[in-house]
């Protein structure tokens, strides 16, 4: 039943929610806008997600550790910071 929080936490419903234009977005001047499929879960997961982890004695798991890798040197240094 849980099982798209497991998968892709809570960013699972950008897509859903932006469909059926129930989206807040832009300050609350919008419901929908075409650019939120690179915040959805499913971006996330492709692009950034390291890894899942659950609060303490909780079954779901919805917890994803993701990263920004940003270059800040020629011609192979990296920044990286982890997320939640």
């Amino acid at each position: 039943m849980m099982d798209k929080y497991h998968n892709l936490g809570t960013p699972v419903n950008v897509l859903v929610l932006n469909g059926i234009k129930a989206l807040p977005c832009r300050n609350l001047q919008q419901t929908q806008d075409e650019a939120m499929k690179g915040i959805s879960g499913e971006t996330f997961a492709e692009e950034t997600l390291m890894r899942n982890t659950a609060c303490s004695g909780c079954p779901i798991g919805c917890i994803h550790v993701g990263f920004v890798r940003e270059k800040f040197m020629e011609p192979n240094q990296y920044l990286t910071a982890s997320f939640l």
